[in-house]
């Protein structure tokens, strides 16, 4: 049994390193536990093209092909499916994430699909595993997550990732908790997926000790909101200190739901980056979003955040409805001012099923073209934006955004102070001029 991914849109965009697949990593752990012989195939990471999958497939000669899509790589994912096939008809082929919860039919549709995961992909997929014949796709969560066991990481070649951002160290990633209490309009997370569901601490330290025994030592933890409970946060911190456990790692998290204490612990315990989701600094177009925070709270989080020793990575999107270019521009000026280490930029489009997605149907902005793509899929497909200025002024005000954060001489001057290794400054002047471009 091979599970597959497919050729990743933002890494190709923007040419930033493959991080590993941890959702099929999941499964197949799972996988094997259940009694299954299980392969992982990372064509991201592994530079897997169409024409070596096919060679590879009859090598491996599975009998159930997992291919895991979102619904911008849905083009992708068929023609993985349609190798498959070509390979051999037999093959079972299944197509799991968050596109088949959003559109099922869609995707059984295709002639190339013959079954559909939908919600977490452990169990459903073992279910199927067990008997093909009588699996029915439903909806199915884990529970208890600590029971599930740690990513099948033994499955791909750890060396092949690292963060763009990073020391150049082997890289891996984590999840320590699923789903997000929060409802922000923009936001695809799945309705299943919207209850907070987390790992113990001790779970999650000792996941850690398993990847430093890897030879590990750099761990990008994945969640929405890292630190929604304050005390597991503390909790995992203490373990690390106590165990003496010597790993970076980063986060994903919120700037209202940070404090001085929490991000002095985190610090002494190894956390090195932390990613906040800023969006805007105008309060109309975060209360569009329903980010539920104000620009003073970001402000305030990044000056924390810094002080503790810890650095920054500030998220931003542009072309929200209803934004004018002058907003826009105070935005940019924000950042600017922010004092973040890096700064990335986003022009706003609705993802399916989202909030702002149907909001804009119902206004008439655009029709229904996700679900039109879901049933017909092609190349070079373009996600539609939702505001008062056009696609060029948008990249032209985004490009304008990378320039002034990354090009002023005393951003550089500071980047060149703390970069440690030349491969480290390699690293990130090459993200840098593609961001310039």
């Amino acid at each position: 049994m091979v599970t597959s991914t497919v050729p990743d849109f933002i890494n190709s965009q923007m040419h930033t390193n493959p991080v590993p697949p941890l959702g099929l990593l999941y499964i197949a752990s799972y996988a094997e536990r259940c009694g299954h012989e299980v392969e992982v195939l990372d064509m991201v990471a592994q530079r897997v093209s169409i024409g070596c999958l096919f060679d590879k497939i009859a090598n491996s000669k599975p009998n159930v092909v997992g291919i895991t899509t979102t619904t911008l790589t849905l083009y992708d994912a068929l023609q993985v499916a349609r190798t498959v096939k070509e390979v051999d008809a037999r093959i079972i082929t299944v197509l799991g994430g968050a596109h088949t919860y959003i559109y099922p039919q869609e995707t059984l549709a295709f002639l190339e699909v013959d079954r559909i995961v939908i919600g977490e992909g452990e169990l459903p997929f073992a279910r199927l595993l067990k008997d093909v014949w009588n699996y029915r796709a439903e909806v199915e969560i884990a529970e208890d997550i600590d029971a599930l066991p740690f990513p099948a990481r033994h499955l791909v070649d750890n060396l092949l990732y690292h963060s763009t951002l990073g020391k150049g160290k082997m890289m891996t990633g984590m999840i320590t908790s699923r789903g997000c209490p929060f409802h922000c309009s923009f936001c695809h997370q799945p309705h299943y997926g919207k209850r907070w569901r987390a790992r113990s601490a001790g779970n999650v330290v000792d996941e850690m000790e398993e990847c430093i025994k890897l030879g590990i030592g750099e761990i990008e933890i994945y969640d929405d909101t890292f630190t929604y409970d304050r005390q597991r946060v503390i909790d995992i911190c203490l373990d690390i200190i106590r165990k003496n456990l010597k790993v970076d790692w980063a986060i994903r998290t919120r700037v209202d739901r940070v404090d001085k204490e929490m991000l002095q612990i985190m610090a002494k315990a190894g956390c090195k980056r932390i990613n906040y989701g800023i969006e805007s600094a105008n309060l109309g177009v975060l209360k569009m979003l329903r980010k539920g925070i104000t620009p003073e709270q970001s402000v305030e989080a990044v000056r924390m955040t810094k002080d503790a020793g810890i650095e920054v990575q500030a998220y931003f999107m542009i072309g929200s409805p209803r934004e004018t270019k002058e907003q826009i521009l105070n935005t940019i000026e924000f950042a600017n001012k922010l004092g973040a280490d890096y700064c990335y930029y986003s022009i706003t489009s609705p993802c399916p099923s989202t909030l702002l997605y149907t909001l804009g149907m119902r206004e008439g902005k655009f029709n229904d073209y996700w679900g039109d793509f879901a049933k017909k899929p092609v190349v070079n497909f373009k996600a539609r934006f939702w505001g008062d200025l056009q696609r060029d002024e948008l990249i032209g005000l985004m490009k304008k955004g990378y320039k002034s954060f990354y090009g002023k001489p005393s951003y550089i001057l500071r980047q060149l102070v703390k970069t440690k290794t030349l491969s480290e400054l390699a690293r990130k002047a090459r993200m840098a001029i593609r961001m310039l471009k």
